[in-house]
C-alpha cells in the first residue's frame, strides 16, 4: 500500500480544521526532537542465533544498553550495569531484548548471512568537526577481559584489564539512500574496540556503599579516541578498569566510523552483516556523533600528533564555527585537553570594563592522574559569531600572576579566529577583548570613509571653535592644518587609516571641483534668503 504525503485540497469544517493544525504543531514538535539514534527497521534476513534471546532485530533500535538484568544461577537476576569488562546480554529492566547475533541460516546449498538494515530519521553528515573525524557510533557486546569475576559491587580501581579485548566483528556497511552502498571491508568492525561504557563509576560512591555505578549517563554521541585501542586492548598489562573508564572521557564506548572513505556527504541507512569469515557477533545499537563544543574534553595521544589530529571545539549556539581548534605539534604522554568558559571569579573581576566578547579555560594535562605534561600546541579561538571585523581592534589577554597581560596572535578574518602559536603553557585562560576603535583622521563626518564629504565638513566649520569629529592636528580649532591632514588620509576607511598606509592626495582638480560644489552651494543658499 502506498500512502500520499500530498495534503488535500479539500475544505475541513473549523473544528476538524484546528485539529490538523494541533496535529501538524505535534508532528513538527516531534520533528524537530530527532533521535541520535536508529529509529527504523529497515530490513533484515532472519540469519540470527539460535538463542531466543538474541533473535529480534528491533533490538537494535533506539539507545543502546545503559542497565540490563542478570540472568545467572548464581548471582540470580539482579540488575547490573553495562561496563567495559561486562557486556550487555539477557533483557532489560523493562524486560525488552537488547541485542541481537548475526549468525547464519541453511538455505539447502549453503548459508544465508544474517544481516540488519536500519535508518535514522535524519542524515548523520561527513564532518570534519567531530571528533577525531568519527560520524557515527556502533555499540556491540564486546568487552576487556579482567582478573576475575566481576559485578557491580567489584572496586574498578582493584579490577585490571589482563586479558585484551573480546571481539566478534561484523561487517558494516552505510548508504545515502538505501541504494548506494559503501561498506568497509577492512573494518572498522561491529562488536569490536571500543566495550560500552554506560554509566559513570565513582570511587568515593563505592567506598561508601560498596556499589560505585551511579545513575549518570555517559554519551554515547561521543566516540573514545581511536589511537586508544593500542592501549586499552594489549594483553598482559596491568590497568585498572577505572583507569580505563577514565581515559573514555565520558563517551559511551563503542566502534567510530568515519564517513571520509565514503565519498558521501552524508548517510541515513547503516547495515550490520555476518559473513564467512564473521559471524555470530552482536549488535547493541547505533548512534550519530555530535560536535564537541566549548566545555566538553578530548584526549590527544603521541599517536594522534603523528597523524595530524586536529581537535574541534565548536561553538554552543552556532555548531558550524569553531569555538577553539588545537593543533598539537607534540606531546609527552597520553594527555587531554579540557575546555570551559572561564569561570574564576577574581579572573573575571579584573576584567570589569573592557569589552569581551569570550573568554576560555583551556587546560592540558595527563589522561590519567590529572598531571603535568610536556606538549606543544597551536590554539585557534574563535571570537563571537557577531564579529565581523579584521582583528586590528582585538586584544588577547592571558592570565597569570594573578594579572591579565597582552599576548600576541594572528588573525583569520575569514574564519574569525585568532591563533597562538606555540603554546605550552598547561593551564591557559584567555579573553578576547575588543578595544575602542582608534579615529580615523580626516573623517570628519564620521562615517569610516576620508573622502569629499569630509571636505565639506571642513569647509563648513573653518574658522570655528567647535572640534570636528575624529579631529586629530589642531582639536578645538578648525583651520588649514585639519585640511592637510584630510589631504594626507584621502581614501582612507575603517582600521585600514590605522597603519598609516600611504593613500594619494586628492588632485588638483579634485579639489577645484570640490571648490566649486561649494561655492554653488553656498550661492544657491544666499539666493533664496
Amino acid at each position: 500500500m502506498q500512502v500520499s504525503t500530498t495534503p488535500s485540497c479539500r475544505r475541513l469544517p473549523a473544528g476538524r480544521f484546528f485539529l490538523a493544525l494541533t496535529l501538524a504543531a505535534a508532528l513538527a514538535s516531534t520533528a524537530a526532537a530527532q533521535s541520535p539514534y536508529a529509529t527504523t527497521l529497515v530490513a533484515h534476513n532472519g540469519a540470527f542465533g539460535g538463542a531466543a534471546l538474541y533473535n529480534d532485530p528491533l533490538a537494535v533500535l533506539g539507545e543502546p544498553t545503559r542497565v540490563a538484568n542478570n540472568n545467572d544461577p548464581v548471582i540470580g537476576t539482579a540488575p547490573y550495569h553495562i561496563k567495559i569488562v561486562e557486556p550487555a546480554y539477557n533483557r532489560d529492566l523493562a524486560g525488552n531484548k537488547i541485542i541481537t547475533t548475526l549468525s547464519r541460516k541453511s538455505n539447502g546449498g549453503g548459508y544465508d548471512y544474517g544481516f540488519i538494515t536500519v535508518k535514522f530519521d535524519q542524515p548523520i553528515v561527513d564532518d570534519p568537526t567531530n571528533p577525531y573525524g568519527i560520524d557515527l557510533n556502533v555499540f556491540g557486546n564486546s568487552f576487556y577481559v579482567g582478573n576475575g569475576f566481576v559485578s557491580d559491587s567489584s572496586d574498578m580501581r582493584a579490577y585490571n584489564l589482563v586479558g585484551g579485548l573480546f571481539a566478534e566483528p561484523v561487517v558494516i556497511s552505510v548508504s545515502p539512500d538505501n541504494v548506494n552502498w559503501y561498506t568497509y571491508a577492512n573494518g572498522p568492525y561491529g562488536d569490536t574496540a571500543f566495550p560500552t561504557q554506560g554509566t559513570q563509576w565513582s570511587g568515593a560512591q563505592h567506598d561508601a556503599t560498596g556499589n560505585g555505578w551511579t545513575s549518570t549517563p555517559t554519551d554515547f554521541t561521543k566516540p573514545v579516541n581511536p589511537t586508544l585501542d593500542a592501549v586499552l586492548g594489549v594483553q598482559g598489562q596491568q590497568l585498572s578498569a577505572a583507569n580505563a573508564i577514565g581515559m573514555y572521557l565520558n563517551s559511551g564506548g563503542g566502534t567510530g566510523i568515519d564517513l571520509a572513505p565514503t565519498g558521501f556527504s552524508s548517510i541515513q541507512y547503516v547495515r550490520v552483516e555476518a559473513t564467512a569469515q564473521f559471524r555470530d557477533g552482536e549488535i547493541d545499537g547505533f548512534a550519530d556523533v555530535r560536535p564537541m563544543t566549548l566545555g566538553d574534553s578530548l584526549s590527544i595521544t603521541p599517536d594522534n600528533v603523528d597523524a595530524g589530529t586536529r581537535l574541534f571545539f565548536q561553538q554552543g549556539a552556532d555548531l558550524a564555527k569553531s569555538a577553539v581548534i588545537a593543533d598539537f605539534s607534540a606531546v609527552a604522554d597520553l594527555a587531554k585537553l579540557t575546555t570551559a568558559p572561564l569561570a574564576d571569579e577574581t579572573a573575571l573581576a579584573a576584567l570589569a570594563g573592557k569589552n569581551v566578547l569570550t573568554n576560555f579555560a583551556l587546560e592540558v594535562t595527563t589522561l590519567v592522574g590529572d598531571a603535568p605534561v610536556a606538549f606543544a600546541a597551536d590554539y585557534r579561538l574563535g571570537v563571537s559569531s557577531d564579529y565581523a571585523g579584521d582583528g586590528s581592534d582585538l586584544q588577547i589577554l592571558s592570565w597569570s600572576d594573578d594579572a591579565w597581560s597582552e599576548t600576541s596572535f594572528t588573525f583569520d578574518a575569514t574564519a574569525g579566529m585568532a591563533l597562538l602559536e606555540d603554546w605550552t603553557a598547561g593551564e591557559a585562560w584567555l579573553a578576547i577583548v575588543q578595544t575602542a576603535a582608534a579615529p580615523l583622521p580626516g573623517d570628519y563626518d564620521d562615517n569610516g570613509l576620508v573622502d569629499g564629504a569630509d571636505f565639506l565638513a571642513w569647509q563648513r566649520a573653518y574658522g570655528g571653535s567647535m572640534p570636528l569629529p575624529n579631529e586629530t592636528a589642531s582639536p578645538g580649532i578648525v583651520d588649514a592644518e585639519d585640511l592637510n591632514v584630510w589631504k594626507q588620509h584621502f581614501g582612507a576607511s575603517g582600521a585600514a587609516s590605522q597603519a598609516v598606509v600611504q593613500v594619494p592626495e586628492p588632485s588638483a582638480v579634485t579639489l577645484a571641483v570640490l571648490g566649486i560644489v561649494a561655492c554653488s552651494r553656498r550661492k544657491f543658499r544666499l539666493s533664496h534668503k
